[in-house]
Order: structure tokens, then C-alpha cells, then sequence
């Protein structure tokens, strides 16, 4: 995966639920930090802060907190639906897409400069355009453990798309230190869930 920094962005849970169908406590994705639809492969960097007070957490094992490894790939893959819906979303919007996304967490923030009626448009379109990616392959490697109370950094590519199928080049970091990477393939269809 292309190590050149991106495009800074901030977009919270809002926009995130805005963009994908999971919802707490199965939505593994609290923020995208960064995102580049301008090169020919799209990236995303997207974070999730693991509590200790989350369910998965409870039983995997009593004695020594670890998050499971199927909630990285889990969050890899959220990462990488967050990414393909933009890439699909970006080329059939006229005008800046991450630019009105900005607008939209201005509002969800409390923030000034946010306008209502502009703000309901891409709400509107991007529920009417909604997409799923289904993954439907998955080679990734857990290198290291994972303990409750970190930051994963989840970095996503698009290195290749054929029709509906899509493969993403994956990998999760934590202080910097790569605790998973690999690949994804996913499928792209129709869905229809609320904005």
C-alpha cells in the first residue's frame, strides 16, 4: 500500500452512519481521517477507539483482554465499503462530494456555516444512491495482539475494480506498530436502508 499521506479530512460517526448500514454495536468505523479519490487508487484512513467496556470484549478471555481479530477484519472491511461507496458516490455527483460531506459534519457538530436546505440535498441523494459492498474474500494476517483501549488506524486502496467486484490492499496500525494487512474482495449491490 502507497505510503504518501492524504488528503487530511474529518468526518464523525454521523457521516460515517450516513454512508454505511451498520449501526452500533456492530458499526467498527468511528471516524475518517483521510481520504484521496483523486488518484488513481482511491485511499482511505479510517479510525475506530476499542474500548474496554465493549461486549466482544467480555469473554475474549476474562483473565486477558483482546479484541477479536474478526472485529479488525470486520473494521478492514467497514473501512473498505466507506471507501467504495465514495469512489461510486464521487463520480456521479456533480460538484465536490468530500467538500458537502465537510458541510454535512459542520451541522452534525453544532458548528457554524452550516445550511439546512444544502445539507438535506446530498442527505437525500446519497440515500437515494446507496450502495453495499458485500466482501465476499478475505486474506488478511493478524501480526500482532490487540488490546482494549487503542486507536486501530485502518488504511484501505482500491487497487482494482472489474464491474460490480472490487479488491482493496488492507492494514490496520496502532501507534504506528502494523497489527494486520491484506486483501479484500467485495461485491458491489443495490441496497436500500435509511440515511
Amino acid at each position: 500500500m502507497s505510503s504518501r499521506s492524504l488528503p487530511p479530512v474529518d468526518l464523525g460517526p454521523e457521516i460515517v452512519q450516513l454512508l454505511l448500514p451498520q449501526r452500533p454495536p456492530m458499526l467498527m468505523v468511528d471516524r475518517i481521517l483521510g481520504v484521496d479519490l483523486a488518484s488513481p487508487l482511491p485511499r482511505l484512513h479510517a479510525v475506530r477507539h476499542v474500548s474496554a467496556n465493549e461486549p466482544s470484549l467480555t469473554g475474549h478471555f476474562p483473565q486477558l483482554g483482546l479484541v477479536p481479530g474478526v472485529i479488525t477484519v470486520e473494521g478492514l472491511a467497514q473501512a473498505a465499503g466507506l471507501l467504495g461507496r465514495l469512489v461510486v458516490a464521487a463520480a456521479r455527483w456533480d460538484g465536490d462530494l468530500l467538500a458537502e460531506l465537510a458541510h454535512l459534519e459542520l451541522g452534525a457538530t453544532l458548528h457554524p456555516g452550516f445550511e439546512q436546505a444544502r445539507g438535506r440535498t446530498v442527505t437525500e441523494w446519497l440515500g437515494a444512491d446507496a450502495a453495499l459492498h458485500v466482501v465476499g474474500s478475505t486474506n488478511i494476517k493478524l501480526l500482532r495482539p490487540i488490546f482494549p483501549g487503542c486507536r486501530l488506524d485502518h488504511r484501505v486502496e482500491l487497487t482494482r475494480s472489474l464491474g460490480a467486484a472490487w479488491w482493496f490492499t488492507v492494514s490496520t496500525e496502532v501507534n504506528g506498530v502494523l497489527v494486520a494487512s491484506g486483501t479484500l474482495g467485495a461485491s458491489t449491490v443495490a441496497a436500500t436502508w435509511p440515511p
